[in-house]
């Protein structure tokens, strides 16, 4: 089958409305399989999570550090039976004056089947000094604080990432640490240790050393009064993420160093309370050990873009019938358009396997050069494919220049449409509209012209 050059002449305007209407008609329909696309998407996207979260389950997820977190116990008498006196009980949790961390960060990639997975062994050192003259205000006649009973909790969010812990100590006495913790106001999962009894009125140095296994990220609560963190490794493309960003960092194309330092007026909680929990977490703050190139994320943002290249397509198809007169049958519009559509499922298979810039050329070059023997082979006129194929070829460049652009996507897009429209309304501007689809009807014109 071949398309012929033909003089629209012969053919009664209704013929050419009618094919226009088609082609739109066609066009939104077309809007289906793009929305499908993006639903495959993020199936794929959905599927790549599930493979990493069964990697984090065996070796360690995300890890937030909280405290340590200092629990004195409380009783006080609430009335007798029998001549006893019957207790209630309470704790008072009080957080360090000076907390310092310092995290070394060992990163490695994993593969679950075509999906990575970024792990990490961190080697953690914790600092923490408490002066307890203030815990002992909470004590009075009618409350007695049970120092002997006091612990430490130090939140850990994974517990199955806890490799070793080759330092506990209290004022130089070395703890036994004990997994879980024993009261859900302070943190839901981590470990507990016993200081043995405390005197109301010493202070006391807790040092910690931990090896943590976490992937992607590791935060801490800034418990301390003043809380100063430490965090290297060697990636090259990190995220600080949480409440506060570094304030000094250096990034190089091997590792990274980040330092911070977060005082007690920055948060939301106090240094001490007693009875509900507080909302700790929501201060936390760290760096997410980043993968450079997001493929799913990147084929969400070239799909957006799907409509436009519909769009354009049609319209180069409707001007080259003006202007080259040849015409198009909608089932030309059809499968040229979903050509279009096979390059975002190209892409998406192709980028889980090379990258996303691999993917993209190779996917690009496949629908041309299909684009470019179908129309040759259709229309027999090499003016007419070298015309629409090049056209193709300049979208998919003009695409992926906006995939590289992120802050400025938008500008380059908006001015690349700008230049698409000003160029058509160019060639187009001495085309006699009404004469389009039938003879023109030059009364209308006249009196058009008389009005103007």
């Amino acid at each position: 089958m071949r398309w012929e050059v033909i003089d629209e002449s012969k053919f009664p305007e209704e013929f050419h409305c009618l094919r226009l209407f088609v082609a739109g008609v066609l066009c939104l329909f077309l809007l289906i399989p793009v929305a499908l696309i993006m639903e495959l998407i993020n199936e794929r996207q959905a599927r790549r999570n599930e493979a990493v979260q069964e990697v984090t389950q065996k070796w360690g997820g995300a890890q937030t550090l909280t405290g340590p977190v200092l629990t004195v116990p409380m009783r006080w008498v609430v009335g007798t039976e029998n001549g006893k006196n019957i207790y209630a009980a309470g704790n008072v949790h009080y957080l360090p004056d000076s907390l310092k961390v310092s995290a070394v960060l060992v990163p490695s990639v994993r593969y679950r089947g075509i999906y990575k997975v970024v792990l990490y062994s961190a080697r953690l050192t914790v600092r923490a000094d408490f002066p307890l003259a203030d815990v002992a205000r909470w004590a009075s006649k009618d409350r007695e604080v049970l120092w002997d009973q006091a612990f430490l909790t130090i939140g850990v969010s994974d517990l199955k990432g806890i490799k070793d812990i080759t330092e506990a100590t209290w004022n130089g006495s070395v703890l036994a640490p004990d997994p879980g913790v024993r009261t859900n106001e302070v943190v839901s999962t981590g470990i507990t240790m016993y200081p043995g009894r405390l005197a109301g009125t010493e202070g006391g140095a807790f040092r910690m050393a931990v090896e943590l296994n976490g992937s992607e990220q590791i935060q801490v609560v800034p418990a301390g009064k003043v809380t100063d963190l430490h965090v290297e490794s060697e990636w090259a493309d990190p995220s600080f993420v949480g409440g506060f960003l570094p304030s000094r960092r250096s990034i190089s194309t091997r590792n990274f160093a980040a330092d911070w330092r977060v005082l007690h007026l920055n948060r939301n909680f106090p240094q001490s309370w007693t009875g509900e929990r507080q909302d700790l977490s929501s201060s936390a703050f760290g760096v997410r050990l980043m993968v450079p190139i997001d493929e799913y994320q990147k084929n969400s943002r070239a799909a957006k873009y799907a409509i436009m290249f519909i769009a354009l397509m049609f319209l180069a198809f409707g001007m080259t019938d003006v202007l080259a007169r040849v015409a198009f049958h909608p089932i030309h519009y059809a499968l040229v358009t979903l050509a279009l559509i096979l390059f975002y499922v190209l892409l998406l298979s192709f980028s889980e396997q090379i990258g996303f810039n691999s993917a993209y050329w190779v996917a690009c070059g496949a629908i041309v050069a299909l684009v470019l023997v179908y129309l040759y082979g259709t229309v027999g006129r090499a003016g007419v494919t070298a015309a629409l194929g090049g056209l193709l070829a300049v979208q998919y460049i003009f695409l992926f220049v906006l995939m590289q652009l992120e802050d400025y996507a938008l500008l380059v897009g908006s001015l690349g449409l700008f230049v698409m429209l000003a160029l058509v309304m160019w060639l187009t501007r001495k085309i006699d509209w009404f004469s389009v689809g039938g003879p023109p009807d030059r009364t209308v014109a006249v009196e058009r012209a008389a009005d103007r």
